[in-house]
């Protein structure tokens, strides 16, 4: 999403978006949930005047597919700039394969030549290499604010960058939203070997009405935990809702389910699967 630079809605603070995507990955994964970079782009876009949304990874490259190519696609086509260069391959003293493919340079170098045009930049990241281009956009007037998370174990964000920046912003929180609208607090469970737990001292008061909030249900399978979890603790779930609903209305809960969006998508037998498509690679994307 680009703009003139030089201009300037009366009023409206000018905003830059930089989105580390691999530390993005990791700390989205230590907390149990995934982007949504569409609605990512309206949350910044509301109220404030975005000069540009930037979103940098290395791809691995094999003869012809990246598996994380039909999400950068998804990005470019959907007012993303996306920054991307070739990862690389070695080999450890071990022998082990190694992916080496850092972007820092090149969101570095962005930063800076927007700074002029910023009133906010916005870095998601915890990388502390960082520390040095936030203290030089912020010499130039520039406000930073950085996202990531100090809840995973350990920590995403680097101690040296959290406290160079003009503020922080907890991924963890962004959750709290709904809760916000509906003047209620949040409560989040995480993974753990794999499996939803309720961790840092939660608890639900006996009968305590609970409403789950997903992005994507599929097979409802977390949502399923969640209720477990509920139910474990002595709370009242009163529904389950999403933004999608991928079953098409064939996933039921013991509770309302409530979804904006409803999809359906043909799944087929590993030796039924038709012929134009068992020529494409089997990949899982991810956020």
């Amino acid at each position: 999403m680009s703009a003139q630079h030089g201009r300037r809605a009366s009023g409206v603070e000018r905003v830059g978006l930089f989105v580390d995507g691999a530390n993005l990955y990791h700390a989205t994964r230590a907390l149990g949930f995934e982007v949504d970079f569409a609605a990512m782009l309206r949350f910044f876009g509301s109220s404030t005047y975005l000069v540009r949304a930037c979103y940098y990874t290395a791809l691995i490259e094999t003869e012809d597919y990246s598996p994380l190519r039909p999400l950068t696609d998804w990005l470019a086509y959907n007012g993303w700039r996306v920054v991307t260069k070739p990862a690389k391959e070695q080999a450890d003293p071990t022998g082990r394969r190694r992916i080496k493919g850092n972007m820092d340079i090149e969101l570095a170098v962005d930063m800076m030549e927007l700074a002029p045009h910023l009133d906010h930049a916005v870095l998601i990241s915890g990388d502390g290499d960082f520390r040095r281009v936030v203290e030089a956009v912020q010499r130039q007037g520039v406000k930073v604010t950085v996202v990531s998370t100090m809840e995973s174990q350990p920590p995403m964000i680097a101690d040296e960058l959290r406290r160079q920046a003009d503020g922080f912003l907890e991924l963890a929180d962004i959750g709290q939203e709904i809760a916000r609208q509906l003047g209620v607090r949040f409560v989040f469970v995480e993974k753990e070997n794999d499996k939803l737990v309720l961790r840092r001292n939660f608890t639900f008061r006996p009968g305590e009405r609970v409403i789950i909030a997903e992005d994507v249900v599929t097979r409802g399978g977390r949502a399923q935990e969640c209720l477990d979890i509920l139910q474990a603790n002595g709370a009242n779930a009163v529904a389950v809702v999403s933004l999608v609903d991928r079953s098409a209305g064939q996933t039921k809960f013991s509770v309302p389910f409530v979804s904006l969006l409803e999809l359906n998508f043909p799944t087929y037998a590993a030796d039924a699967v038709p012929a134009e498509l068992a020529k494409l690679p089997a990949t899982k994307p991810g956020s």
